[in-house]
Protein backbone atom coordinates (compact mmCIF):
# COMPACT_ATOMS: atom_id res chain seq x y z
CA UNK A 1 0.00 0.00 0.00
CA UNK A 2 3.16 2.08 -0.46
CA UNK A 3 1.30 3.95 -3.55
CA UNK A 4 -1.14 5.23 -0.88
CA UNK A 5 1.23 6.90 1.28
CA UNK A 6 0.79 10.78 -0.11
CA UNK A 7 -3.40 10.73 0.79
CA UNK A 8 -3.00 8.57 3.89
CA UNK A 9 -0.39 11.61 4.82
CA UNK A 10 -2.72 14.08 3.67
CA UNK A 11 -5.85 12.41 6.04
CA UNK A 12 -3.16 12.81 8.83
CA UNK A 13 -2.13 16.49 7.83
CA UNK A 14 -6.43 17.37 8.02
CA UNK A 15 -7.00 15.47 11.03
CA UNK A 16 -4.40 17.68 13.11
CA UNK A 17 -5.46 20.86 11.73
CA UNK A 18 -9.23 19.88 12.18
CA UNK A 19 -8.65 18.83 16.01
CA UNK A 20 -5.83 22.02 16.68
CA UNK A 21 -6.64 23.88 19.81
CA UNK A 22 -5.44 26.57 22.13
CA UNK A 23 -5.50 26.98 25.85
CA UNK A 24 -8.96 27.10 27.47
CA UNK A 25 -10.88 25.90 30.65
CA UNK A 26 -11.52 22.80 28.72
CA UNK A 27 -8.53 21.84 26.79
CA UNK A 28 -8.19 18.78 28.97
CA UNK A 29 -10.96 17.81 26.31
CA UNK A 30 -9.65 18.93 23.27
CA UNK A 31 -6.08 17.70 23.99
CA UNK A 32 -7.20 14.27 24.42
CA UNK A 33 -9.49 14.50 21.44
CA UNK A 34 -6.14 15.48 19.54
CA UNK A 35 -4.04 13.01 21.06
CA UNK A 36 -5.98 9.95 20.17
CA UNK A 37 -6.70 11.37 16.48
CA UNK A 38 -2.68 11.59 16.04
CA UNK A 39 -1.81 8.76 17.31
CA UNK A 40 -1.30 7.37 14.01
CA UNK A 41 -2.84 4.63 12.61
CA UNK A 42 -3.87 3.35 9.07
CA UNK A 43 -6.18 5.26 8.03
CA UNK A 44 -7.91 2.90 5.93
CA UNK A 45 -11.40 3.78 6.22
CA UNK A 46 -10.37 7.11 5.28
CA UNK A 47 -8.81 6.30 2.51
CA UNK A 48 -11.24 3.70 1.09
CA UNK A 49 -13.89 6.58 0.90
CA UNK A 50 -11.24 8.47 -0.95
CA UNK A 51 -9.91 5.71 -3.49
CA UNK A 52 -13.74 5.10 -4.28
CA UNK A 53 -15.03 8.52 -4.98
CA UNK A 54 -12.03 8.99 -7.18
CA UNK A 55 -13.15 5.87 -8.69
CA UNK A 56 -15.99 8.09 -10.25
CA UNK A 57 -14.30 10.97 -10.98
CA UNK A 58 -13.93 13.28 -7.59
CA UNK A 59 -11.11 15.16 -6.58
CA UNK A 60 -9.46 13.77 -3.77
CA UNK A 61 -9.10 16.98 -1.96
CA UNK A 62 -12.69 17.45 -2.31
CA UNK A 63 -13.69 14.20 -0.25
CA UNK A 64 -11.12 14.64 2.29
CA UNK A 65 -12.82 15.74 4.79
CA UNK A 66 -15.67 13.22 4.58
CA UNK A 67 -12.38 10.76 5.16
CA UNK A 68 -11.44 12.68 8.07
CA UNK A 69 -15.49 12.34 9.45
CA UNK A 70 -14.85 8.29 9.17
CA UNK A 71 -11.38 8.80 11.06
CA UNK A 72 -12.94 10.61 13.57
CA UNK A 73 -15.69 8.16 14.48
CA UNK A 74 -13.33 5.07 13.89
CA UNK A 75 -10.98 6.74 16.44
CA UNK A 76 -14.29 7.10 18.66
CA UNK A 77 -14.43 4.25 18.60
CA UNK A 78 -11.68 3.00 19.79
CA UNK A 79 -11.69 5.12 22.59
CA UNK A 80 -14.85 3.82 23.81
CA UNK A 81 -13.76 0.44 23.35
CA UNK A 82 -10.42 1.18 25.13
CA UNK A 83 -12.07 1.68 28.49
CA UNK A 84 -11.99 -0.31 31.98
CA UNK A 85 -16.06 -0.64 31.14
CA UNK A 86 -15.50 -2.36 27.69
CA UNK A 87 -11.93 -4.25 27.53
CA UNK A 88 -9.70 -2.55 29.49
CA UNK A 89 -6.91 -1.99 27.23
CA UNK A 90 -3.48 0.30 28.18
CA UNK A 91 -1.91 0.36 24.71
CA UNK A 92 -3.19 1.68 21.54
CA UNK A 93 -0.75 2.42 18.50
CA UNK A 94 2.17 2.10 20.52
CA UNK A 95 0.93 4.51 22.59
CA UNK A 96 -0.55 4.61 26.25
CA UNK A 97 -4.50 4.95 25.61
CA UNK A 98 -6.67 7.53 25.96
CA UNK A 99 -8.06 6.87 29.11
CA UNK A 100 -4.82 5.95 30.59
CA UNK A 101 -3.57 9.62 29.78
CA UNK A 102 -6.41 11.21 30.60
CA UNK A 103 -8.26 9.53 32.48
CA UNK A 104 -11.92 7.37 31.96
CA UNK A 105 -14.15 10.67 32.27
CA UNK A 106 -11.87 12.79 29.67
CA UNK A 107 -11.24 9.92 27.53
CA UNK A 108 -15.86 9.14 27.08
CA UNK A 109 -16.04 12.84 26.76
CA UNK A 110 -13.16 13.08 24.02
CA UNK A 111 -14.63 10.11 22.49
CA UNK A 112 -18.39 12.11 22.36
CA UNK A 113 -16.33 14.89 20.88
CA UNK A 114 -15.08 12.97 18.15
CA UNK A 115 -18.25 11.46 16.76
CA UNK A 116 -20.12 14.88 17.11
CA UNK A 117 -17.25 16.62 15.11
CA UNK A 118 -17.43 14.23 12.34
CA UNK A 119 -20.97 15.52 11.68
CA UNK A 120 -20.12 18.85 11.78
CA UNK A 121 -17.24 18.27 9.45
CA UNK A 122 -19.60 16.12 7.02
CA UNK A 123 -22.13 19.16 7.65
CA UNK A 124 -19.61 22.12 7.54
CA UNK A 125 -18.25 20.94 3.97
CA UNK A 126 -18.48 23.49 0.76
CA UNK A 127 -17.48 21.23 -2.27
CA UNK A 128 -20.78 19.15 -2.29
CA UNK A 129 -24.47 20.00 -2.03
CA UNK A 130 -26.59 19.32 0.75
CA UNK A 131 -28.40 16.47 -0.70
CA UNK A 132 -25.28 14.81 -1.08
CA UNK A 133 -23.30 15.62 2.62
CA UNK A 134 -26.88 15.05 4.53
CA UNK A 135 -26.78 11.05 2.25
CA UNK A 136 -23.64 10.59 3.83
CA UNK A 137 -24.30 11.68 7.32
CA UNK A 138 -26.88 9.00 7.22
CA UNK A 139 -24.80 6.68 5.98
CA UNK A 140 -22.06 7.00 8.39
CA UNK A 141 -25.10 7.45 11.27
CA UNK A 142 -26.26 4.65 10.40
CA UNK A 143 -23.08 2.12 10.27
CA UNK A 144 -22.16 3.27 13.60
CA UNK A 145 -25.30 3.23 15.41
CA UNK A 146 -27.65 0.55 16.94
CA UNK A 147 -27.85 -1.64 14.28
CA UNK A 148 -24.45 -0.93 13.14
CA UNK A 149 -20.84 -0.99 15.06
CA UNK A 150 -23.04 0.14 18.59
CA UNK A 151 -24.68 -3.71 17.57
CA UNK A 152 -21.56 -5.24 17.16
CA UNK A 153 -20.09 -4.05 20.62
CA UNK A 154 -23.15 -4.91 22.24
CA UNK A 155 -22.98 -8.34 21.15
CA UNK A 156 -19.21 -8.73 21.64
CA UNK A 157 -19.83 -7.48 24.84
CA UNK A 158 -22.46 -9.93 25.87
CA UNK A 159 -20.31 -12.76 24.30
CA UNK A 160 -17.98 -12.45 27.04
CA UNK A 161 -17.22 -15.70 29.37
CA UNK A 162 -18.96 -17.33 26.17
CA UNK A 163 -19.07 -19.47 23.53
CA UNK A 164 -20.68 -18.10 20.71
CA UNK A 165 -21.32 -20.14 17.05
CA UNK A 166 -19.64 -19.35 13.55
CA UNK A 167 -22.56 -17.24 12.33
CA UNK A 168 -23.37 -15.59 15.37
CA UNK A 169 -19.50 -14.50 15.68
CA UNK A 170 -19.54 -13.10 11.74
CA UNK A 171 -22.67 -11.39 12.75
CA UNK A 172 -20.91 -9.92 15.38
CA UNK A 173 -17.98 -8.74 13.16
CA UNK A 174 -20.00 -8.02 10.04
CA UNK A 175 -21.55 -5.04 11.81
CA UNK A 176 -18.64 -4.29 14.15
CA UNK A 177 -16.29 -3.77 11.68
CA UNK A 178 -17.45 -4.93 8.07
CA UNK A 179 -20.48 -2.26 7.95
CA UNK A 180 -17.91 0.46 8.48
CA UNK A 181 -16.00 -0.24 5.87
CA UNK A 182 -19.04 -0.17 3.71
CA UNK A 183 -19.93 3.27 4.58
CA UNK A 184 -16.78 4.42 3.99
CA UNK A 185 -17.71 2.78 -0.16
CA UNK A 186 -21.21 3.70 0.45
CA UNK A 187 -19.97 7.57 0.97
CA UNK A 188 -17.27 7.58 -1.77
CA UNK A 189 -19.84 6.34 -4.34
CA UNK A 190 -22.20 9.20 -2.99
CA UNK A 191 -19.26 11.44 -3.72
CA UNK A 192 -18.41 10.62 -7.02
CA UNK A 193 -21.94 9.96 -8.78
CA UNK A 194 -21.29 5.92 -8.62
CA UNK A 195 -23.72 3.73 -10.85
CA UNK A 196 -26.05 1.56 -7.73
CA UNK A 197 -24.88 -1.40 -9.68
CA UNK A 198 -21.27 -0.77 -9.22
CA UNK A 199 -21.70 -0.16 -5.59
CA UNK A 200 -23.41 -3.26 -4.87
CA UNK A 201 -20.57 -5.30 -6.75
CA UNK A 202 -18.14 -3.33 -4.10
CA UNK A 203 -20.13 -3.62 -0.89
CA UNK A 204 -20.29 -7.49 -1.87
CA UNK A 205 -16.20 -7.21 -1.33
CA UNK A 206 -16.54 -5.20 1.40
CA UNK A 207 -18.38 -7.21 3.26
CA UNK A 208 -15.93 -10.01 2.59
CA UNK A 209 -13.11 -7.72 3.52
CA UNK A 210 -14.36 -6.89 6.77
CA UNK A 211 -14.07 -10.89 7.84
CA UNK A 212 -10.88 -10.97 6.39
CA UNK A 213 -9.95 -7.73 8.67
CA UNK A 214 -11.25 -9.97 11.65
CA UNK A 215 -9.68 -13.08 11.03
CA UNK A 216 -6.11 -11.55 10.81
CA UNK A 217 -6.59 -9.37 13.62
CA UNK A 218 -7.41 -12.66 15.28
CA UNK A 219 -4.64 -14.38 13.77
CA UNK A 220 -2.03 -11.92 15.24
CA UNK A 221 -3.61 -11.29 18.80
CA UNK A 222 -2.12 -14.93 19.08
CA UNK A 223 0.65 -15.17 17.10
CA UNK A 224 2.46 -11.27 17.72
CA UNK A 225 3.76 -9.04 20.23
CA UNK A 226 2.78 -6.09 21.45
CA UNK A 227 5.87 -3.72 20.50
CA UNK A 228 5.08 -4.99 17.02
CA UNK A 229 0.91 -4.58 16.71
CA UNK A 230 0.59 -1.33 19.33
CA UNK A 231 -2.01 -2.86 21.41
CA UNK A 232 -1.79 -5.59 23.80
CA UNK A 233 -1.99 -9.19 22.32
CA UNK A 234 -3.95 -12.37 23.88
CA UNK A 235 -6.44 -9.72 24.93
CA UNK A 236 -9.22 -11.77 23.71
CA UNK A 237 -8.44 -14.89 25.66
CA UNK A 238 -8.01 -12.81 28.51
CA UNK A 239 -11.52 -11.42 28.25
CA UNK A 240 -12.57 -14.89 27.56
CA UNK A 241 -13.89 -14.29 23.95
CA UNK A 242 -14.81 -16.15 21.16
CA UNK A 243 -12.39 -15.46 18.12
CA UNK A 244 -12.16 -17.07 14.55
CA UNK A 245 -8.97 -18.80 16.09
CA UNK A 246 -10.63 -20.16 18.99
CA UNK A 247 -13.40 -21.31 16.97
CA UNK A 248 -11.68 -22.83 14.21
CA UNK A 249 -8.00 -23.21 15.55
CA UNK A 250 -5.18 -21.44 14.11
CA UNK A 251 -4.51 -23.38 10.65
CA UNK A 252 -8.39 -23.40 9.62
CA UNK A 253 -8.12 -19.59 10.34
CA UNK A 254 -5.32 -19.45 7.90
CA UNK A 255 -7.18 -21.58 5.60
CA UNK A 256 -10.53 -19.11 5.69
CA UNK A 257 -8.63 -16.06 5.55
CA UNK A 258 -7.11 -17.48 2.16
CA UNK A 259 -9.83 -18.79 0.62
CA UNK A 260 -11.78 -15.30 1.34
CA UNK A 261 -9.43 -13.04 -0.50
CA UNK A 262 -9.34 -15.64 -3.11
CA UNK A 263 -13.04 -15.35 -3.71
CA UNK A 264 -12.87 -11.21 -3.26
CA UNK A 265 -10.21 -11.30 -6.35
CA UNK A 266 -11.93 -13.52 -8.71
CA UNK A 267 -14.87 -10.59 -8.74
CA UNK A 268 -14.74 -9.82 -12.30
CA UNK A 269 -15.15 -5.65 -10.92
CA UNK A 270 -11.02 -6.12 -9.33
CA UNK A 271 -9.62 -5.93 -12.78
CA UNK A 272 -11.77 -2.64 -13.19
CA UNK A 273 -10.95 -1.14 -9.85
CA UNK A 274 -7.74 -2.99 -8.66
CA UNK A 275 -7.45 -0.74 -5.53
CA UNK A 276 -9.42 -3.53 -3.88
CA UNK A 277 -7.32 -5.79 -4.76
CA UNK A 278 -4.47 -4.24 -3.29
CA UNK A 279 -6.51 -3.57 -0.29
CA UNK A 280 -7.04 -7.35 -0.11
CA UNK A 281 -3.06 -8.33 -0.20
CA UNK A 282 -2.51 -6.27 2.94
CA UNK A 283 -5.55 -6.75 5.01
CA UNK A 284 -4.17 -10.76 4.19
CA UNK A 285 -0.42 -9.52 4.87
CA UNK A 286 0.04 -6.82 7.32
CA UNK A 287 1.89 -7.76 10.70
CA UNK A 288 -0.15 -5.02 12.29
Amino acid sequence: MNKYIGSIKKISSRLEELTRYEKCSYEALLEAQHYSITAGGKHLRGLILLETAKLGGAQAETALDFACAMEMVHTYSLIHDDLPEMDNDDLRRGKPTCHVKFGADIALLAGDALMTKAFSVIAGDSFFSDRKKTECIRILADACGEHGMLAGQTIDKLSENKKIDFDSLCELHYKKTARMFCAAVQMGCVLGNISADTEKELLKIMNSLGLVFQIKDDILDVTSQSGVIGKPVNSDEKSLKSTFVSLLGIDKSHEMLKNIATEIKNNPIIVKYPFFAELTDFFVNRTI
